[in-house]
């Protein structure tokens, strides 16, 4: 009798139950194809992920945040990928973008990686992190280390692989009484202008923004240059960061600079930075452009042109996927 049951109990195991998860993981991979054009729309794509989840009330964070992720990608530069294949195997989730060029792109949790870079996906930097909106700025992180590089491949497929392939991409024209060198593709110099003249409009009005721009000294756009202190390109090197130097500068205005004198750099106060006026900030954010004043390495002179960075923050503000859920419980 014993023997009768640990037999049906073997062939059980070596037998039925291997089936049975080869069944049902055949069963849970479903792949949506989307085509990216000027008739996508970004309200039905987040709600289709969000059907494809399996989820019907509030979805949880992770899962959240990685639709965010990707409608922040795709909405931000539409005008570069043709394709996005969504793909839910046993209950985890994957994107692969094809650009217009033709490329691949692998959409490893908020990294854009080529098929050859996907093998070592975790020592990159996600593209995405939570930037602050309005007059927050990021905290102080548990252990304070410079973040390590993303890969720049995406970049390059923007933007361009080689330095003179960049340079001819830029845009010269003239703002704040300068000439200015701008990365003319992705709507990148078109919204940088628009910033400028939203901000000479605010001067005429707002003595703050007034007195902001007639201390402006130096204004550096495009040069190609790595960043300070760890081995990886600049965004200056793509044409798409300024830096805005004042005259005056008795007060603290990079953290590199305020190293060499004070090795606790990160305990200065607000009020010991240089001030950049809320609506000044609030301007270059409208139109995509993030200020390095919020880091925790902070960078007050500095912005750059990330619009992906601003969507997804406005997405997690905003919280669509499950605002709409409590709107219905209450209705």
């Amino acid at each position: 009798m014993i023997f009768k049951i640990l037999k049906r109990l073997f062939i059980y195991l070596i037998f039925v139950i291997p089936a049975f998860f080869t069944l049902s993981s055949n069963k849970k991979t479903i792949e949506k194809f989307y085509l990216i054009d000027n008739t996508f729309d970004e309200t039905m794509f987040m709600k289709d992920i969000k059907e494809l989840s399996g989820f019907k009330k509030k979805l949880p964070k992770k899962r959240t945040e990685w639709i965010y992720k990707l409608t922040a990608a795709v909405t931000s530069y539409k005008s570069h990928f043709r394709t996005v294949n969504v793909i839910k195997r046993n209950y985890k989730y994957e994107a692969i973008f094809t650009t217009k060029k033709g490329e691949i792109f692998y959409f490893s949790d908020g990294r854009l990686l080529l098929p050859e870079d996907m093998t070592n996906d975790k020592i990159y930097r996600s593209y995405f992190y939570k930037y602050p909106l309005g007059t927050k700025s990021i905290s102080k992180p548990k252990k304070i280390e410079f973040p390590v590089p993303v890969n720049f491949a995406f970049f390059d497929s923007l933007y361009g692989i080689y330095p003179d392939e960049r340079e001819n991409n830029l845009e010269i024209f003239y703002s704040l009484n300068r000439k200015l060198r701008f990365q003319n593709l992705q709507n990148a110099s078109s919204n940088l202008k628009k910033v400028f003249k939203e901000i000479e409009r605010a001067a005429t009005k707002d003595y703050e923004v007034r007195n902001w721009v007639n201390n402006i000294q130096y204004v550096y756009t495009y040069i190609n240059r790595d960043v300070r202190n760890i081995k990886s390109q600049s965004l200056h090197s793509y044409g798409i960061a300024i830096d805005i130097l004042p005259y005056n500068r008795s007060k603290y205005l990079y953290w590199y600079w305020v190293e060499e004198f004070k090795k606790d750099w990160w305990n200065v106060k607000e009020e010991e930075k240089v001030k950049v006026p809320n609506k000044v900030v609030e301007i270059f954010e409208n139109y995509g452009f993030l200020w390095g004043g919020k880091w925790f390495f902070f960078d007050i002179m500095h912005f750059e042109y990330r619009p992906e960075l601003i969507k997804y923050a406005q997405l997690l503000r905003d919280d669509p996927l499950n605002k709409s859920v409590e709107i219905n419980k209450k209705e």
